[in-house]
């Protein structure tokens, strides 16, 4: 667990088991589930079941059943599934050269590949981008 300045919980890690090399500085770990806070205020929520975590750089890896969940200040709910997903933790920037299926509300897009900052919420589509968007929202 990470707390903030003022006390706030900012970071939560869970998993079934986590291996810490110390010489790579890498983390490595089974099932986790990661909840982080960022700098808008969205509560983000990540499993897999896989992942790895370099202390040096702050690259975190997850693998194998990627989800991402993030409610923003507002409550709207964003979920993003994948097989693979590259997370600069510093910057808060994700990407997969994977295929993608991002849901909100009853709207669906669906990619292969994917570049986004979770901060100004902003994403990029690479290719053989399809959706569906629900009107009545």
């Amino acid at each position: 667990r990470e707390f903030g300045e003022s006390g706030e919980l900012e970071l939560e890690v869970k998993a079934d088991k986590s291996l810490y090399f110390k010489d790579d500085a890498l983390i490595t770990t089974e099932s986790p589930t990661i909840w982080y806070t960022n700098e808008q205020g969205d509560k983000l929520r990540l499993n897999a079941e896989s992942g790895q975590f370099n202390a040096d750089t702050g690259n975190l890896y997850l693998e194998d059943r990627v989800k991402l969940s993030r409610t923003s200040s507002e409550g709207q709910i964003t979920t993003i599934l994948t097989q693979d997903l590259n997370i600069d933790t510093r910057n808060d920037f994700i990407s997969t050269d994977r295929e993608v299926s991002i849901t909100q509300d009853k709207s669906t897009l669906k990619s292969i590949g994917l570049e986004a900052s979770l901060n100004d919420r902003k994403i990029e589509l690479s290719q053989r981008v399809r959706g569906i968007y629900d009107l009545a929202n």
